[in-house]
This record gives structure tokens, C-alpha cells and sequence, in this order.
């Protein structure tokens, strides 16, 4: 199992890791970590928003179903690492089927933040657009990362 949380790593640490030969993390951890990221993206736009105007009722929930979405993200990174060692040990139906639902949540948190993204870009602050643009590309990234694996374990 995963000794370190990975959403608590030092970004070089991370990457380090994400290339080397170690078993984990691989590319479910970093799929999960590149739809926090675009969470956070999203986060920064709303956040910056609010710095140029009152933020409507809407944008506000959005902000806080955004921030879950996140942490609930880098925690998936560390049950992909975990569900991918213990698949790695066992290579039974069982924890290919963990690691596939694992994946499969993590799709399912792609599309809500797409969702939630295409709900507030109207509404965000043409300054941040570029984070709009950011959490876009990010989660479409993440995204494939977790349909591929989803198909594939």
C-alpha cells in the first residue's frame, strides 16, 4: 500500500516518481491528479471572479461543490495507487475489478466538473480565462487517462 498520501508530495517528489520504475504511482494516480488540478483551475477562476464582482448564488455552490470535487480527486489518486499495487500482487478478478471502479468514479468526477465548468464559464471573469481553458484541457486529459484504464484493467 501507499506509505505517503500523494496529493501531500512535493511536486518534485511526484514527478520523480510518476518516472521511475516504482509500481506506483502511474497513470490513475496521475490522471486523478491532473482532474484536481483542473478543479483547482476551476477553483482560481471563481476565486479571482469574486475579487471583481459579488458572485451569484450560483457560482458560489458551484465553488464549493468544485472544492469537494477536488479532494475527493487527490484522494482517488491514492486508491488507484493502492487498488493498482494490490492488483499487481494478486492479479485476481477482484482488485482488477477495484481498480476498474476506481477508475470508473474518477471518470464519473471528470464529467461532473466538466459539467460544473460549463455551468460557470459564462459567469467567470474574462481575466481567468485562461484558467477556464486550463481546467478544460486538464480534465479532458484526465478524462481519457481513466476511460483507457477503465477498459484496459
Amino acid at each position: 500500500m501507499n506509505e505517503h498520501r500523494i496529493g501531500a508530495m512535493p511536486i518534485e517528489t511526484l514527478v520523480a516518481q510518476l518516472g521511475s520504475d516504482a509500481i506506483t504511482p502511474g497513470s490513475g494516480a496521475a490522471g486523478a491528479l491532473a482532474l484536481a488540478l483542473a478543479a483547482a483551475c476551476a477553483s482560481k477562476a471563481i476565486a479571482i471572479t469574486a475579487k471583481h464582482r459579488p458572485l451569484p448564488d450560483a457560482l458560489a455552490e458551484a465553488a464549493r461543490s468544485i472544492a469537494q470535487l477536488r479532494e475527493t480527486a487527490l484522494q482517488g489518486a491514492d486508491e488507484d495507487a493502492d487498488h493498482f499495487e494490490k492488483f499487481l500482487r494478486h492479479r485476481s478478478a477482484a482488485t482488477a475489478d477495484e481498480l476498474r471502479q476506481t477508475d470508473c468514479s474518477l471518470l464519473g468526477l471528470c464529467q461532473s466538473l466538466t459539467d460544473l465548468i460549463d455551468r460557470i464559464c459564462a459567469d467567470i471573469h474574462p481575466v481567468v480565462a485562461g484558467d477556464i481553458t486550463a481546467a478544460r484541457a486538464l480534465v479532458t486529459a484526465a478524462a481519457a487517462i481513466h476511460r483507457r484504464n477503465a477498459t484496459t484493467s
